[in-house]
């Protein structure tokens, strides 16, 4: 099932966000006072602010990990209550302006809570920040204090933050704080980056706020799973294969990549899923939900365009791929799924000029509907013309003409 990652909006995810905060806080560690603290919910004043937003991550229906982030809209932020940040707040006032041409508007975040169990899942906290540097980008946030445990600020330097004093002890939290700054554009950048804005389907979601991370061969959805969302790869490879075959074989479309968009019929129709999707490797996805989707459209209608498009493109190599299967030789059919491998990112470059693809003979013979010998007897062919080297599980493409493998016809004389 993976976890799931999203901005708490219902009562009972707002509930879980403050159950987390004590369980880790109070609990787990003793602070702001510890098991004599009665108090069922971790919560304060910043939390009833209306530009506040709670990110909760679950596991299955199980909630692990929190994080707040607050936009200042004149009555302060949180951090303010532990430290004077009113110096670093009128650097920013003075010099920002003039070096952007842009209004300042400062952010904060703070109440990272973690599970035990959970807190060497990195990909977890990871995503915690992507979702939070979404949140403030649509914002147009430029900065962002905090007030960090001290025993996290390493973490925290390497995300682009940097400390404005040495550790304070904080006596009604129990614990030292260390007050950092960054601005928006650096930490969005070391945690989202931009690797996925050339993904124009995106630009259909505005405030879309739901990540999920999958442990390689975590199953994301199944055939005949009612569908209502689907999914943009920002890190890892997912598989797509079905068992519905004549021959009860399981058949592989492909490995996708990052940048990649998998389940896209749900957002077109809300019938079952047509596939199965399997992360092939850790992976973290995007979510995008057909509710969000329809509203955008709605408001946007001159976005359609996108999504006939990516449709289109989608419809034309399945159509292609059937026709393979029905009437194209094995040796066409190897030919389309390897160029399919190579279109879905999956390869890694070299600097002495060599590609090398993640898949082995079985992985082909899987995407083209062929037998493992086929496949192998393929790649030796490609191996014997000095294009390639191969084993179980990767294939090395060699000469300086396939440097761009994906525009490469590939040929089998």
């Amino acid at each position: 099932m993976g976890i799931r990652l999203k901005l708490a909006e219902t009562a009972k995810e707002l509930d879980d966000v403050f159950l987390v905060r004590r369980q880790v806080y109070v609990v787990q560690e003793g602070k702001f006072g510890g098991e004599s603290n009665a108090e069922k919910y971790l919560a304060d004043r910043f939390d009833a602010h209306p530009s506040c937003a709670n990110l909760i991550a679950y596991e299955d229906e199980d909630p692990i990990a929190t994080i707040r982030l607050n936009l200042d809209d004149g009555v302060g932020l949180p951090p303010d209550e532990l430290f004077d940040f009113s110096a670093e707040k009128r650097r920013i006032e003075i010099e920002w302006p003039p070096e952007t041409g842009e209004q300042t508007r400062i952010g904060s975040a703070g109440m990272l809570a973690v599970r035990k169990g959970w807190r060497r899942r990195r990909d977890v906290i990871r995503a915690l920040f992507k979702l939070a540097a979404a949140v403030g980008r649509s914002w147009g946030a430029t900065h962002i204090l905090m007030a960090a445990n001290y025993e996290n600020e390493s973490m925290y330097r390497r995300v682009g933050f940097l400390p404005l004093a040495d550790k304070i002890w904080i006596e009604d939290i129990g614990n030292y704080i260390v007050p950092m700054v960054s601005t928006f554009a650096d930490f969005h950048t070391r945690t989202a980056g931009r690797r996925l804005d050339c993904v124009d389907l995106l630009k259909c979601f505005s405030n879309q706020f739901q990540r999920a991370v999958f442990r390689a061969g975590e199953q994301i959805f199944s055939e005949y799973d009612e569908a209502d969302e689907c999914y943009v790869i920002d890190v890892g490879s997912v598989k797509i294969t079905t068992g519905n075959t004549a021959d009860g074989r399981e058949l592989s479309f492909a490995v996708l990549g990052s940048g990649e968009i998998f389940g896209e019929m749900a957002l077109i129709d809300a019938k079952t899923r047509s596939a199965n999707a399997i992360a092939a490797t850790d992976t973290e996805v995007i979510v995008l939900r057909r509710d969000d989707f329809m509203g955008s459209l709605k408001q946007h209608p001159e976005r359609l365009d996108i999504v006939l498009n990516f449709i289109s493109d989608r419809l034309r190599r399945m159509d292609e791929f059937a026709k393979l299967l029905a009437y194209g030789s094995p040796v066409q059919r190897l030919e389309f799924a390897l160029k399919g491998y190579l279109d879905s990112a999956r390869t890694t470059r070299r600097p002495d000029g060599t590609c090398v693809l993640k898949a082995g003979p079985g992985d082909l013979a899987a995407a083209a509907g062929t037998d493992e010998s086929e496949a192998t007897l393929f790649l030796d062919d490609l191996t014997a013309q000095g294009q390639c080297e191969y084993s179980d599980k990767v294939i090395r493409f060699l000469q300086p003409n396939h440097k761009d493998p994906k525009k490469k016809e590939l040929a089998r004389s």
